[in-house]
């Protein structure tokens, strides 16, 4: 059993970006964390930022994997005693081009881990959670397209994502009476290290009004894993979308910008 006050934390594709922000604020509120990824190098270097022996667990883990997944709720329930919170984070980007001229290893790994890997995800801590004491919650990370919009260049993504929301909803209706709560994230626009890249590799006309946007709505990794953290730690219900950037908060930050300027990308410098 968890110790009182204290919440074991599963995330996948949590090494870095919005995944490893989750895992730190979650340490700094003192829960236990199993951070997760695809590669251990990647997971030790994680660890040893967050600096908390005795409170997280790495474990390798490809969520396009069932069995990976499954031996990772094991790995989770040896060493913490139960799951609490399962948050299916792992995702991947598309390259911004047309579907006709997208690299076909490029759409399976969408397929995969953006779709498959929160399905095959949110069965093992269903299963899991249904069958320990206590229940849980496990949210879903959604993202650009959960809602339909589509943008050029963001086909295979947007629909990945509009998958999460769909299936996220579905589960919720399929477990509402139970003591598990289902939820799906939609982090809004977050300065994370794959945008930085992309950023360093496009060129400098087209940046600048991609750089215009981020500084309009946008937001720092750790702002952002704090307001979520925030949601998430308060939320009781189940069917729920986390919703960080609705239109009428991406209103007040347009009025806000005329009035002072933001610049998230100097201190990286791009």
């Amino acid at each position: 059993m968890t110790q009182a006050g204290s919440r074991v934390v599963v995330i996948t594709g949590s090494a870095r970006g919005i995944g490893f922000g989750l895992a730190a604020e979650y340490l700094a509120r003192g829960h236990r964390v199993v951070v997760s990824d695809l590669r251990q190098d990647a997971i030790e270097a994680a660890l040893e930022l967050l600096q908390s022996p005795g409170r997280t667990l790495g474990v390798c883990c490809d969520v396009a994997s069932l069995e990976q997944l499954q031996d990772l709720w094991q790995a989770a329930v040896g060493a913490f005693g139960q799951v609490d919170v399962w948050i299916n984070n792992a995702g991947v980007g598309a390259d911004q081009s047309d579907i006709s001229h997208t690299p076909p290893a490029l759409l399976q790994a969408v397929i995969d881990i953006n779709i498959k890997g929160v399905v095959y995800g949110s069965q093992v801590a269903m299963q899991g959670m249904l069958a320990q004491t206590g229940g849980g919650a496990i949210y879903n990370t959604a993202g650009f397209g959960s809602d339909g919009f589509w943008r050029r260049g963001m086909t295979i993504y947007g629909t990945s994502k509009r998958a999460v929301a769909y299936f996220s909803k579905g589960i919720a209706r399929e477990l509402s009476g139970s003591n598990v709560i289902i939820g799906w994230l939609n982090p809004g626009m977050v300065v994370t290290p794959l945008v930085l890249e992309e950023a360093r590799a496009m060129p400098a006309e087209k940046w600048a009004s991609g750089r215009k946007v981020f500084n309009m709505f946008g937001e720092t990794i750790e702002t952002t894993a704090r307001q979520l953290v925030d949601r998430i730690e308060a939320n009781r219900r189940t069917a729920v979308n986390i919703h960080l950037l609705p239109t009428w908060k991406m209103l007040l930050k347009a009025v806000a910008q005329l009035f002072r300027r933001r610049d998230l990308f100097s201190i990286h410098g791009v």
